[in-house]
């Protein structure tokens, strides 16, 4: 996955690298999904994820599973 923002425009500083990468391991313990890689650069970045596959995803999604998760999602600092 690429993302690009218009015009080439650099909106990510260091700040904005840093929360990138909190939201983005939240996202992940969300979803189940694995970074294999990633890079957060200054107009774009690029993520090479991991999915799962179904059966194993879904056993991962039981009601208590489903909760933690998304306490995961308030977490801060992470």
């Amino acid at each position: 996955m690429v993302s690009r923002v218009v015009n080439r425009d650099l909106v990510f500083g260091d700040g904005e690298k840093e929360h990138f990468r909190r939201l983005l391991v939240r996202q992940l313990k969300f979803s189940g999904l694995k970074a294999v890689a990633w890079c957060c650069m200054g107009n774009h970045f690029h993520l090479l994820l991991e999915v799962p596959d179904k059966e194993a995803a879904l056993d991962r999604w039981a009601e208590g599973d489903f909760i933690k998760r998304l306490k995961s999602l308030k977490e801060e600092g992470h």
